[in-house]
């Protein structure tokens, strides 16, 4: 029986491989993103030093995006699975290597950039997964330095717009967001009194 880790891509008909252990991982983990044009994006844990590696493929050689070595390079390790656009990049949440720092970063082969840093933001650092529009906007569950948790979504020019934090009438934020093009973001919540749980979406305004 075969056991071993693999990404594949699929609509019905055969499948495609992405990746498997024999592209150099000893385990392959996380949720996958897949984009429009059937690019996929992943985490794995590779073969030799380093910890962790965050990979796009489509079924020909992966192309680098990050790589997390304990000991070395920019990054300690990643915390959260990755969002794909269709422009090939990749985000997603680290921590560094240099002074523990967490925050959340982009990439898409070259070098890294970073979005914003627990440092340096409004926000203690996320460990939640990202969600990336192809117009650079980037939603995420966050909690603020005044231990308000929500749902944000950071603009092109770096700027935060809250979508709906614990102040309003929701609570109990989950992790994962979805982002579209349009700059509208949808979650699920609690209300305060936690009698039902509920799908929103919204773009800084009134919810949906």
């Amino acid at each position: 029986f075969n056991t071993q880790d693999k990404i594949l891509r699929g609509s019905g008909g055969p499948l495609t491989t992405i990746a498997d252990e024999s592209d150099g991982f000893t385990s392959i983990s996380g949720n996958p993103s897949i984009n429009d044009l059937g690019a996929v994006a992943f985490e794995g844990n590779p073969t030799g030093p380093d910890d962790e590696l965050i990979a796009r493929g489509s079924g020909a050689p992966l192309t680098e995006i990050a790589r997390a070595d304990s000991t070395a390079g920019q990054f300690d390790s990643f915390t959260a699975d990755v969002s794909l656009n269709n422009f090939g990049r990749a985000a997603f949440t680290g921590e560094l290597n240099a002074d523990g720092d967490e925050g959340l970063f982009e990439g898409s082969g070259g070098p890294v950039a970073t979005r914003y840093l627990a440092s340096s933001s409004q926000f203690v650092g996320s460990i939640s997964p990202p969600s990336l529009s192809d117009l650079g906007q980037a939603a995420f569950a966050e909690e603020t330095d005044l231990g308000v948790r929500g749902i944000f979504r950071q603009n092109r020019d770096g700027s935060f717009t809250t979508i709906a934090d614990a102040t309003g009438e929701l609570q109990s934020f989950n992790d994962r967001t979805s982002l579209n093009n349009f700059g509208s973001v949808a979650f699920t919540a609690f209300d305060d009194g936690f009698t039902r749980e509920a799908l929103f979406t919204g773009r800084g305004g009134a919810l949906t």
